[in-house]
C-alpha cells in the first residue's frame, strides 16, 4: 500500500510543479445513483436498491473535480468523492487521470479519461449476510476495505455556453472493482474562458 500512496503523492507533486498556460476547470456534482449491470448477490444490505437484485441502487455524495487543460483537447484531471457506498457506508476514492475530448464543438464537450485511482470504504464484513465478491484489502483493525486501482475510466459530457464561465456535466465512472457504473452531475466553473 505504501508504493501506491507514493505513487499517487508522486502525481500530485508533478500536477503542482507543472506550471503551463491552459484552462482551469472546477466542478462539483452530486453523486447518486449506481448500476450493476448484473446486479448484486449482497443486494439484500442495500437500502435504496429499486429492484430486489440490486440493480440500480441510489446513493449519496459530493465530488470534487479539477481538470487541467493542456492543449485544446488534452487534459489532466484531479478527482475527490465522498459518498455514501450501495450499503450506505462511508466511502472515498480519489483519481488522477489524463483525458481526452473526443467531441469539442462550441459549448459541448464529450470526453473520456483514465487514470490510477485508491478506493476505500467501511468494512462491509461487519454485515452477516456480507458475500465477498470483490478483492478489497481490510485494514489490519477491521474497519475499512481499499484498493489501488491502476486504470479507473470515466466518461463526462461538458455543456458550457459560448463565453460564459459556468456550465453543467454528466458523468460515468466504470469502478472495476465490482464493474458498476457510477452516475452522477453538477456545475462546473471555468477559471480561463478562452
Amino acid at each position: 500500500m505504501i508504493k501506491q500512496i507514493s505513487f499517487l503523492i508522486f502525481l500530485i507533486l508533478l500536477f503542482l510543479g507543472i506550471t503551463t498556460k491552459g484552462q482551469d476547470k472546477f466542478g462539483f456534482y452530486v453523486c447518486g445513483v449506481t448500476l450493476h449491470a448484473k446486479g448484486d448477490p449482497n443486494a439484500a444490505l442495500m437500502p435504496l436498491k429499486l429492484s430486489s437484485d440490486g440493480k440500480v441502487i441510489f446513493n449519496y455524495g459530493g465530488v470534487l473535480h479539477y481538470k487541467k487543460y493542456f492543449k485544446s483537447r488534452f487534459s489532466f484531471d484531479a478527482v475527490q468523492a465522498i459518498q455514501a457506498d450501495c450499503g450506505l457506508q462511508f466511502s472515498s476514492a480519489t483519481v488522477f487521470s489524463a483525458g481526452y475530448d473526443i467531441i469539442k464543438r462550441k459549448a459541448h464537450r464529450f470526453i473520456f479519461a483514465i487514470g490510477p485511482g485508491f478506493y476505500i470504504r467501511e468494512s462491509w464484513t461487519k454485515f452477516e449476510e456480507y458475500q465477498r465478491i470483490n478483492d478489497l484489502t481490510e485494514s489490519k483493525n477491521g474497519k475499512w476495505e481499499y484498493k489501488f486501482i491502476p486504470f479507473v475510466p470515466h466518461i463526462e459530457y461538458a455543456f458550457v455556453p459560448e463565453g460564459k464561465n459556468f456550465g453543467f456535466t454528466i458523468y460515468s465512472i466504470l469502478d472495476p472493482i465490482e464493474n458498476v457504473y457510477n452516475f452522477g452531475a453538477g456545475i462546473n466553473y471555468i477559471l480561463d474562458n478562452d
